[in-house]
């Protein structure tokens, strides 16, 4: 049985909303890895008021976090306590976009799977793996430090 382009190029569409998906995902991996090789300190930006900043990278605490994919900054302050900051909030909305959007991709292969080829459904599905493996990557790299 021979396909139509049109049940061809539906296929091809599911496959581009789940690439889009996992590149969203890959985007924040990235993002959290670089945010954690900072060279001039481990916190240089967003540092609360109240909070004692001095050159000394050790008087701070730094680790990486998996939600938000980022960084959580601990500061001593002035009277005696601690101060938190949070980075990463805003690219860990991606992975999120890109997990709906691979859910939906997924859904729509299987709905519509005479409409789409043999090789068409093998992608997507690859491509859903390997967001999945974007989600694994960033708890990883976050459980690392």
């Amino acid at each position: 049985m021979v396909q139509s382009s049109s049940s061809r190029a539906t296929g091809w569409g599911i496959l581009a909303l789940s690439v889009i998906g996992m590149v969203l995902v890959w985007i924040a991996f990235a993002g959290q890895y670089v945010d954690s090789r900072e060279i001039e300190s481990q916190c240089p930006t967003d540092v609360p008021a109240g909070a004692i900043v001095t050159e000394d990278a050790t008087a701070y605490a730094s680790q990486r976090t998996f939600i938000p994919a980022g960084r959580l900054c601990t500061y001593p302050t002035e009277d005696g306590g601690t101060v938190s900051v949070q980075t990463g909030w805003p690219s860990t909305i991606g992975p999120f976009i890109g997990s709906a959007l691979g859910a939906v991709a997924l859904a729509l292969s299987w709905g519509l799977w005479r409409r789409t080829t043999a090789m068409q459904q093998v992608l997507i599905h690859a491509v859903v793996l390997a967001l999945g493996l974007g989600w694994v990557s960033m708890a990883n790299f976050a459980a690392l430090g």
